[in-house]
């Protein structure tokens, strides 16, 4: 149980004011509670004349509280107050109602405009065990300071600038160093993979959740596999495919990981307010159309990497507003498409032409797996194994990799990959396949 030194007679108040990340997370520390994910700053940065501007940065901090704190002490006076509240009530549900109330959650997610804040005020708590939750400067491995809230409310009118794109398409050539090779890393409630040619890489999504957790990565109480492959490279790149944190969490934990990369490729039009933190060093850039990466070139046999925006049918949520990755190594083709479903692919207004008819030697299954990619499986390659990457945690409520999604790939001729109960960061090798 960990304690903090008692307050004097004068309690001291501190204040943050937040984006909400999830309302669909796991503490960290315990108890391992479900939690609301959100980042913030304080209020003299959010009230800053130039904190809107993207190259303005500035101390941003990470914030675990409990849906039911955050329910008890928020001000419920305007109808937007009152759907928070509403949306804080269904984050609240446990075991199988948790899972049940989810996608009344994240909708719940997908109406909060974007102007639209969270004024929280707070007091330290003297035992963690007692807290409400906890918070520490993102992208450091600060310890957390736990915390009691004493009050909530939403702030409307200040909306930050969001990623715009410089170019719309980059095409990036990387002389050969060697073969190339696409891993997937068992990363729990999170996404993470690596296209590599023993000196440059390119990583799509650097995430991580349930059950690793932070304490464990810091100890070093885990198996990493990343860590030795990211080593051995003399460049990396990172294509995110959304903003969701547990595509990029292992950013958040480890500031050595976040030095190794240059530059990020984020879809255009997306908040990145966690990315205007002091801690984060590398170029980021917008994307609106693609981004290529040519990795060697022998003959025809040009491996590749290209993400490209999508064009969502339905917009307005996270999931949607994304970067959908395909990559080529020997004449094999892999597709990673974050968190946007199959079916939303094939529906997608500028790119579900372009994947018709493809066929694939291996894919990371969308949503970690959810009930929605059971659906619309795209057809495996007739050479080889194709092979169906489960990227799953295994905590009450997480959208474990469904049954039926497992039969659907298998149908579709994937062999599965799934390893959700995994507390070590273990690599697995998709391209080229056997």
């Amino acid at each position: 149980m960990m304690l903090w030194p008692r307050q004097s007679a004068k309690v001291l108040r501190k204040t943050l004011i937040c984006k909400i990340d999830t309302l669909t997370a796991f503490r960290d520390y315990p108890p391992l509670k479900p939690c609301i994910r959100m980042f913030g700053v304080d209020t003299r940065t959010f009230h800053a004349r130039d904190f809107e501007q993207i190259q303005t940065q500035c101390r941003v901090f990470t914030v675990d509280v409990e849906a039911s704190a955050l329910k008890r002490v928020l001000t419920t006076v305007t109808p937007c107050a009152r759907q928070w509240h509403n949306a804080f009530e269904a984050a609240t549900a446990t075991s199988s109602a948790r899972q049940n109330t989810a996608d009344n959650a994240m909708r719940a997610e997908i109406d909060f405009p974007r102007q639209a804040w969270l004024r929280i005020e707070f007091e330290y708590a003297t035992q963690s065990t007692r807290s409400d939750g906890y918070y520490y400067q993102t992208f450091t491995t600060d310890t957390p300071q736990f915390i009691e809230l004493k009050a909530a409310k939403i702030i409307l009118g200040r909306s930050l600038e969001y990623a715009t794109a410089s170019m719309p398409n980059y095409d990036i050539r990387i002389p050969a160093h060697g073969a190339s090779q696409l891993c997937a890393f068992h990363v729990g409630q999170g996404m993470c993979a690596l296209l590599h040619d023993r000196s440059t890489g390119i990583l799509i999504d650097a995430g991580v959740g349930t059950p690793i957790k932070r304490p464990d990565y810091h100890r070093g109480t885990i198996a990493n596999d990343l860590t030795p492959k990211l080593q051995g490279l003399s460049h990396v790149s990172l294509v995110l495919s959304h903003m969701d944190s547990d595509h990029w969490r292992l950013l958040d934990w480890d500031p050595d990981l976040v030095s190794r990369i240059s530059d990020i490729f984020v879809p255009e039009g997306v908040d990145y307010l966690p990315f205007k933190s002091r801690n984060f060093t590398p170029n980021v850039h917008a994307v609106s159309g693609t981004v290529r990466f040519r990795l060697s070139q022998a003959g025809d046999a040009e491996d590749w990497l290209v993400a490209l925006r999508s064009n969502p049918q339905c917009k307005g949520d996270k999931n949607g507003e994304c970067l959908v990755t395909l990559c080529r190594v020997r004449h094999q083709v892999a597709l990673v498409s974050g968190d946007y479903s199959y079916g939303r692919l094939q529906n997608d207004c500028d790119l579900g032409t372009f994947f018709s008819g493809l066929t694939f030697d291996a894919v990371i299954v969308p949503d970690h797996g959810s009930g929605a990619s059971a659906f619309a499986v795209p057809p495996s390659s007739a050479c080889g194994t194709p092979q169906a990457f489960f990227s799953t945690g295994c905590h009450k409520g997480s959208i474990a990799a469904s049954m039926r999604s497992l039969a659907a790939h298998a149908e579709a001729g994937y062999q599965s990959i799934v390893y959700p109960s995994c507390r070590d960061i273990r690599l697995a090798t998709l391209l080229p396949s056997v």
